[in-house]
């Protein structure tokens, strides 16, 4: 009786109860055998207790709704999908070199007059394959050693093994490549429209001065050595 009760309660939190008359909790079999077959000896489907699962058979003409129902009269014909062919990225970034202008700071001990000197550099980024290159432009009877700085490799980040992405690269930010740190101050045409299309801001370049340290690098591509 309180079954029956209970019977047109919401399934919601509260209104579920437990028949406390209830003593049959065995699960019911549904498959019996005769002459070494097995039949179903019941076509309606019991749950645990012996009571029947409530259910809505379909009856047939949802099957045969079902089986010729056709979505391209409901909802049109579908859009083929053209898939755009697969392009490598050592192929699709082949030849694209991201350039920025730095400079760094060398630190002068032979000198009474100079404490420091600014070194001009450019850092080249090879989006084919994530490596670096950094290159100092040649002076004449500048009296040190200059031209490939770094050679063209991936560049260790931190010591948990990361490498230096051009996610990091931007105008103002400062790069510590083997222990010395590059100032990165300006980035070419190509550089500044990749990373935009790419979403990063790229920052203004470095302030103008009386003496800009970037203002004597060439805006060519020097040829490099791998």
């Amino acid at each position: 009786m309180a079954q029956n009760n209970m019977a047109g309660l919401p399934f919601l939190p509260g209104n579920t109860f437990h028949d406390m008359t209830k003593t049959n909790f065995h699960q019911s079999q549904t498959l019996s055998y005769h002459n070494g077959y097995m039949f179903s000896e019941r076509p309606e489907v019991r749950i645990i207790g012996g009571n029947l699962l409530k259910h809505d058979p379909l009856i047939e003409k949802d099957v045969e709704d079902l089986v010729n129902f056709e979505p391209s009269l409901t909802y049109g014909q579908v859009k083929p999908v053209t898939s755009k062919p697969f392009v490598p990225a050592r192929v699709a970034l082949d030849k694209k070199v991201l350039r920025f202008y730095c400079y760094f700071k060398e630190t002068v001990h032979e000198s009474a007059q100079e404490f420091y000197r600014v070194r001009s550099c450019q850092i080249f980024y090879y989006l084919e394959d994530d490596t670096i290159a950094v290159t100092e432009p040649k002076v004449e009877n500048s009296g040190i050693p200059q031209g490939i700085f770094l050679r063209r490799h991936q560049i260790p980040k931190n010591e948990q093994g990361d490498k230096w992405h051009w996610t990091d690269l931007n105008n103002g930010v400062n790069v510590t490549f083997y222990g010395r740190t590059f100032h990165i101050c300006d980035c070419d045409a190509f550089t500044r429209e990749f990373l935009e299309s790419e979403g990063i801001e790229v920052c203004p370049p470095y302030p103008a001065d009386n003496y800009p340290p970037c203002s004597n690098l060439p805006r060519h591509h020097p040829s490099l050595t791998n």
